[in-house]
């Protein structure tokens, strides 16, 4: 089915004509496809799954909307399968005092300008399997106005990598580890319960008013995890859920 309020000079087209509908559609699947593909060139995503599964299933779509070339008995190809199409040319509204629920087995939002999202409370995004954002051109901010900003791997690895700089600035920087090592072009840091160990093919200087060595003294570190549910996590992952810390 077709709702749209594109207009027709004198009602001369077909009735399921939808030629700009079509062509927005068309343009809205190569932007998506584009972006994808630089994504996938920087490394932001996998060149074999995810949003490019995504990209193929938009363009069928499109095909079953756009339909084959008509022919003596399909004078109308449009519409090949029961898709409900909206058009508007103006815009497209959807309001409600309530709830707006959305499901279906795969989701897509492709836009040439901006998109925005403004909550008057919470932000929520729960996903199963993989969270990846990435950006072209501009850079990427994670801002909290009046609380902490909270990464965790439960079970694997942080990584950051830069090109130029990574900068840290605060009042006080604290790092905790069972093990901790700075490798600079050769020269090395090795801090653990046996000792630090410290090296250089190069120079080493020391400027200090006074040089004090008093003797052993250790300050033991905490390494727990903080609020976690086992129990919770195995059965998230018993049941193929994501894993929820409790």
């Amino acid at each position: 089915m077709l709702v749209t309020t594109e207009t027709r000079a004198g009602a001369t087209a077909a009735a399921k004509d939808m030629s700009e509908t079509v062509d927005r559609l068309g343009k809205a699947q190569q932007l998506h496809d584009a972006l994808t593909k630089i994504a996938q060139q920087s490394e932001a995503q996998d060149a074999d799954g995810r949003q490019a599964d995504l990209v193929n299933t938009i363009a069928a779509q499109n095909e079953q909307i756009r339909g084959s070339g008509a022919s003596g008995s399909n004078t109308f190809p449009e519409l090949s399968e029961p898709h409900l199409v909206i058009d508007g040319k103006a815009g497209v509204e959807i309001t409600t005092p309530a709830t707006v629920h959305v499901a279906s087995q795969q989701a897509a939002i492709t836009t040439e300008g901006h998109i925005g999202i403004a909550s008057g409370r919470s932000f929520f995004a729960t996903v199963r399997d993989t969270l990846r954002l990435f950006a072209q051109t501009g850079p990427m901010h994670l801002v909290s106005a009046a609380g902490d900003i909270v990464l965790n791997a439960l079970t694997k690895s942080i990584v950051a990598r830069a090109q130029k700089q990574i900068l840290l600035e605060s009042e006080e920087i604290l790092l905790r580890a069972h093990k901790f090592r700075v490798e600079v072009n050769g020269s090395f840091l090795n801090m653990d319960a046996s000792g630090v160990v410290s090296g250089t093919t190069g120079k080493f200087t020391a400027f200090a008013a006074a040089h004090d060595l008093p003797g052993p003294k250790d300050q033991m570190v905490d390494l727990s995890p903080k609020k976690i549910c086992v129990e919770c996590m195995l059965k998230a992952a018993r049941g193929g859920a994501a894993l929820v810390p409790r």
